[in-house]
């Protein structure tokens, strides 16, 4: 089959051809095809006919019941018209499942644990003892601005990979912020052990859950003291958190948590469940913290109401790549964008980049994040 771009070209050329013929057109060749965004859908194929899908988490396959109304659901298509109709939370209700999350997973109130400094320079740790046998190792890496600071620090959370996000780290410091650079449990130097045996993978939480203890802590804790270590350096000082992937994830959930952010950014980080399994085949994609039952179901919350209650909070701003190369592509937040940045009267916004082919925090997004945070 010929792909619609191709057949586009060919049409183009030949009409042009024609003009020439009779005289018309002009210029040095054929202008470039381009692609525009489709027109949103209202309904969205999703290959399930029911909230309960299932998920693959070593080797075992769980279902999970997915925070969505089952009437919305008919013959393997959702229902988006009125993306309302997927909220559990609506703005007035985020500081109610706000204040009702930390009490569930932190037993009344966030962390008050600082990060005390490690043995390299600008590095800082904690390590903290969690109920039901858990200790985990976080570190931080702390920057100051080579030039005149304008009074702010944002928190730059990496995801799924062994490293620290460095280049945004730049960016952000060039601009005179200061810089709080941090990763997800088990990746890079931090680590997490279970009654002394050390974790190696995220999934290996699912089964690890106490009456005491939800392992969703141990994603939500560290940015939260990532924020007194903030106000114990920069006292006063405005703080946010940008994230990239897995990062992106914690930056909304964090953002959803700690009102103490006044901005939260995800960059190819979320995006509503439905949008997960309409790539698939009624299973969802992404490491345990990303479908959790201990949060979305036991929380009755889906990724919309997670944006709702960030943006409530501060400021959330999603960063969307429509060409990234880890399940976040597409132009499915057309589906959703525009009712939520509605919704949330302006409190949540969007940021696309239809240029670059990666998975990363690309500087268009970095550069459109300044002149849109509070």
């Amino acid at each position: 089959m010929i792909h619609n771009r191709v057949v586009k070209k060919l049409w183009l050329m030949i009409l042009l051809s024609l003009l020439a013929a009779c005289g018309g057109g002009g210029g040095s060749g054929p202008a470039p095809v381009i692609e525009h965004a489709p027109a949103p859908k209202t309904m969205i194929e999703v290959f399930i006919n029911s909230p309960v899908v299932e998920k693959f988490i070593n080797g075992k396959t769980i279902e999970i019941t997915l925070p969505y109304d089952p009437a919305l659901i008919q013959d393997g298509f959702m229902d988006i018209t009125d993306i309302s109709r997927l909220l559990n939370v609506r703005p007035d209700q985020a500081e109610a499942k706000r204040v009702e999350i930390i009490n569930a997973l932190f037993g009344g109130g966030l962390s008050s644990v600082v990060p005390v400094p490690a043995e390299w320079e600008a590095y800082f740790e904690t390590v903290v003892d969690y109920p039901g046998g858990f200790t985990a190792h976080t570190y931080y890496v702390v920057y100051e601005p080579p030039g005149d600071w304008n009074g702010r620090v944002i928190i730059l959370h990496h995801g799924h990979a062994n490293t620290f996000l460095y280049d945004a780290g730049a960016f952000f410091l060039d601009h005179g912020w200061a810089v709080i650079l941090m990763t997800q449990p088990m990746m890079d130097i931090n680590t997490v052990h279970y009654n002394g045996v050390q974790l190696e993978v995220h999934d290996d939480l699912l089964d690890l859950e106490t009456p005491d203890f939800n392992p969703i802590a141990l994603f939500i804790d560290p940015p939260v003291m990532a924020v007194n270590l903030s106000e114990a350096l920069f006292p006063g000082a405005p703080v946010g958190i940008m994230g990239l992937s897995g990062g992106g994830w914690t930056a909304l959930v964090a953002g959803a948590i700690d009102n103490r952010l006044t901005f939260s950014v995800s960059v190819s980080g979320w995006q509503p469940f439905y949008l997960n399994l309409s790539k698939h085949t009624g299973h969802l994609v992404g490491d345990y913290e990303q479908v959790a039952p201990n949060l979305f179901t036991r929380f009755n919350v889906n990724y919309l109401d997670l944006a709702v209650i960030a943006s409530m909070n501060g400021r959330h701003i999603q960063g969307w790549l429509v060409h990234d190369t880890s399940n976040f592509d597409g132009y499915g937040y057309l589906t959703y964008a525009p009712q939520l940045e509605a919704i949330t009267g302006g409190r949540y916004g969007i940021i696309v980049d239809e240029t670059f082919v990666g998975h990363d925090i690309t500087p268009e997004i970095m550069e459109k994040v300044l002149g849109e945070l509070p």
